[in-house]
């Protein structure tokens, strides 16, 4: 790792912008080289994203999600981009306000780049010879979820969508032959270290594999209105012309739920209208759900990108942050001018994860099982583990652990096991609980999670060779292990209604019966939790021993006997 013994970049925005609020900021700088460097490392991070263009070409994007006590930066080495002369580093940084995932714990809007020797000093991010620009093109396109309108039953975390009005795009800005001459030199927003100094964000260097992306082409199109499409289009060997004064659909299948950075490319159509929806599955028009692969007589709902067209020619049209779908639905209006459609794709995105493992049997149906959980293990394999692709995006512990786990198995890596573990360990309360879930803007939590993070913490154990890794966490195990001991009552049993979370109920007493499912009034114990709490008190007796505390561990299995015991008793019945 190239961490840096002292910062020379320092945090710059532009100068006019509230720094909290939605904005888009653009950053250029010009350098100037007498050869092509055989190394060009630097260092990068921004709040909340960046996206990082080399004399036009997209190098790479972050930062990795953390929280500001452990704010993560990404080392690169620009060199292969770079070339004897001019030189353009340009730097796209997004904050998407009060609205921005939930995920992301940091509002204000700034970039860092830091040089990470002398040689590399020219890239600084300084507040004299950098340019900025707020790109007034974007507004924010959040989902109205609250009561299914554009996101159908569930709870929507994830960033907006995109409206961008073309005519207020400052398009080339990408290019060396743009010209920035009034664009404003950024403003000194924060200084750094590597030891964690700072005003907003302490620094630690990135934890798993930076993206990667993958051109994917669409696999078909299923349904059209007020316009013909064929399959060339999707290979990108045919255009698609939409008159003037006229409407379209296009409603794309493909087949299988993905995740990217779809790129629209268009010309003309000015004051035309896109709206492009992205969606898991088609509804019934009681915005119920059905089988994936029936299309007729469904709708199409879902958080959506607008874009308003200027007419210019080979406009590039790209999300801020990543869509999952397996339908994509696009829906022109034109004014007085047709547009063209001249290619339309996705930019798959996820961590560089192979398959190691092989499954095979004598019943084909069983092998397609890999493919799903491959499928599903990269989709949410992202800067860290995702709990689901498309409507919250976040790590969960429960979800995590499965998915670790999963990864663990069919690459043999490690990586994302060990950064789960150490980030819900960032999320630790006063009282010894995690977070449910982890980088979290919000505070939520389940009890029976901070069970789950300690037999994480032994699936590591037992799986890798780290005994270094395992030392760090036990005091931590000690301090949650103590709240669920404290929290035991006077028959022996953890209970009651903190812990009616993620596990089945039998009712102990009365049940309300309403229009849904049965309202347990939790007056009583869980099994299954209680029986959770031994398995995890019998990991962490296999932890402390394993960390050389037989005291702790005989102490532990004591709990467990105990618990056991009083879990027969009270909960069995022949």
């Amino acid at each position: 790792r190239f961490v840096p013994k002292k910062w020379k970049g320092y945090w710059i925005t532009h100068p006019d912008i509230s720094i909290d609020d939605y904005n888009v900021v653009l950053f250029r700088k010009t350098i100037e080289l007498q050869n092509q460097p055989e190394k060009f490392i630097i260092n990068i991070s921004a709040s909340n994203r960046y996206y990082l263009f080399i004399n036009g070409k997209k190098v790479c994007y972050g930062p990795q999600l953390s929280d500001i006590r452990h704010w993560r930066y990404e080392t690169i080495d620009i060199a292969p981009f770079l070339k004897s002369g001019k030189n353009l580093v340009a730097v796209e940084v997004i904050n998407w306000g009060e609205n921005r995932f939930f995920g992301i714990m940091s509002e204000k809007t700034g970039l860092l780049i830091n040089g990470f020797s002398e040689n590399e000093k020219a890239i600084n991010t300084e507040d004299k010879s950098w340019k900025s620009f707020v790109n007034k093109a974007y507004r924010s396109n959040h989902p109205n979820w609250m009561y299914s309108v554009d996101i159908v039953g569930g709870f929507y975390a994830s960033n907006p969508g995109d409206s961008i009005k073309s005519a207020n795009y400052p398009w080339g800005w990408k290019e060396i032959s743009f010209d920035d001459t009034q664009w404003k030199n950024p403003k000194y927003l924060a200084g750094t270290s590597s030891m964690g100094g700072g005003v907003f964000w302490m620094m630690q260097p990135r934890s798993t594999p930076l993206q990667t992306d993958t051109l994917e082409r669409f696999t078909k199109v299923v349904k059209t209105e007020g316009v013909s499409v064929t399959s060339d289009f999707l290979q990108g060997k045919k255009l698609i012309t939409i008159p003037a004064n006229s409407s379209a659909k296009i409603l794309i299948d493909q087949t299988y739920l993905t995740l990217g950075y779809p790129e629209l490319k268009v010309s003309g159509g000015n004051n035309a209208r896109i709206k492009i929806t992205y969606a898991e599955n088609l509804y019934n028009k009681d915005k119920t759900r059905s089988n994936r692969n029936e299309i007729d007589n469904k709708i199409v709902i879902g958080l959506n990108d607008v874009y308003t067209l200027d007419g210019g020619k080979g406009r590039m049209y790209t999300p801020t942050w990543y869509r999952a779908f397996r339908f994509i639905q696009l829906e022109i209006i034109t004014q007085s001018d047709p547009v063209t459609i001249e290619d339309y794709y996705n930019v798959y995105s996820g961590a560089p994860i192979v398959k190691k493992a092989e499954f095979k049997s004598d019943n084909p149906n069983y092998d397609k099982v890999m493919d799903i959980c491959w499928r599903s293990a990269r989709i949410g394999t992202q800067d860290n583990l995702v709990s689901d692709a498309y409507y919250e995006q976040m790590q969960y512990v429960g979800d995590s652990r499965v998915h670790a786990l999963t990864n663990l198995y069919l690459s043999g890596e490690d990586i994302w096991l060990r950064n789960a573990i150490e980030q819900f360990n960032y999320s630790r309360l006063p009282d010894g609980m995690i977070t449910s879930c982890y980088p979290l803007k919000a505070t939520f939590v389940h009890p029976t999670f901070t069970l789950i993070w300690i037999d994480m913490v032994h699936d590591f154990m037992m799986h890798c060779d780290n005994k270094a890794f395992v030392k760090k966490y036990v005091s931590n195990i000690q301090q949650s292990l103590y709240w669920y001991e404290n929290h035991l009552n006077e028959n022996g049993l953890l209970g009651k209604s903190e812990w009616d979370h993620f596990v089945d109920w039998y009712p102990t007493s009365k049940i309300e019966k309403g229009g849904g499912n049965p309202d347990v009034t939790h007056d009583g114990n869980s099994a299954v939790v209680n029986l959770h709490y031994v398995y995890s008190l019998q990991n962490a007796a296999d932890i402390f021993d394993y960390c050389d505390k037989p005291n702790e561990a005989n102490a532990y299995r004591k709990l467990v006997s105990q618990v056991q015991k009083a879990v027969f008793e009270k909960c069995y019945d022949s």
